[in-house]
């Protein structure tokens, strides 16, 4: 399922719980396959017991890529997503909207939202809360419980590559295995990120470039 168009579109979870969500494809995979709406928004919505397997790359829980759009309130628990690589249970999102490093250009936005017990799996750019993301702004979430295996690396346990996006007030905790580059919060931040009342704790595992926080800094 996809929403490109610019009209409203609303998803209301009322505080529901989705269950066994199941999707196997190639490219783009999750719930929504591409999200470019300025009108998108998801609220109050859990999923739980998802599994998602992607050939291709970009895959996740919700979004399988997010470039424009609004998630609030919502959570994935107890899953599993396997992909190529750009890999996140959340969302994952690359190439979106303005190229500039001025943060009001932002144009995805994700707060009050978590991943508990997820297993994520890819090769690189994989995350656990969610793979690489663009031009987006970040608060007030966080990934516990949950376990995360890179077998290249660009990865991170809580966001693997993002590019231009503002990271607020939140938190990982989970197991991170990766080969290089990888961390327990973000893998490798491109060009200009803000992070702010940010931490991340649990245990990592690697080859080289491996951090607590950051597993390396790319200004490209």
């Amino acid at each position: 399922m996809n929403s490109t168009a610019v009209k409203e579109f609303i998803i209301d979870g009322n505080h529901k719980t989705i269950y066994n969500l199941y999707v196997n494809g190639g490219a783009s995979q999750g719930m929504f396959g591409t999200v470019q709406n300025s009108g998108f928004e998801m609220k109050d919505l859990t999923f739980k017991y998802a599994n998602i397997y992607a050939s291709g790359q970009r895959s996740s829980v919700i979004v399988g890529h997010l470039m424009a759009g609004k998630l609030y309130h919502c959570a994935v628990e107890d899953s599993k997503v396997k992909g190529l690589n750009f890999v996140g249970a959340v969302a994952t999102g690359w190439l979106s909207g303005d190229q500039s490093n001025d943060f009001t250009h932002s144009q995805s936005f994700i707060d009050q939202c978590h991943t508990k017990n997820v297993f994520t799996y890819g090769t690189s750019c994989v995350g656990n809360f969610m793979g690489p993301i663009q031009n987006a702004r970040v608060t007030n979430s966080y990934a516990i419980d949950g376990i995360t295996v890179s077998t290249a690396g660009h990865s991170g346990g809580f966001v693997s590559c993002p590019s231009r996006t503002w990271v607020e007030n939140c938190f990982s905790n989970i197991t991170m295995y990766g080969n290089t580059t990888t961390s327990l919060f973000v893998g490798v931040p491109h060009f200009n990120n803000h992070f702010e009342k940010c931490y991340s704790a649990g245990v990592v595992e690697g080859q080289s470039g491996i951090g607590g926080f950051a597993g390396a800094v790319n200004s490209s």
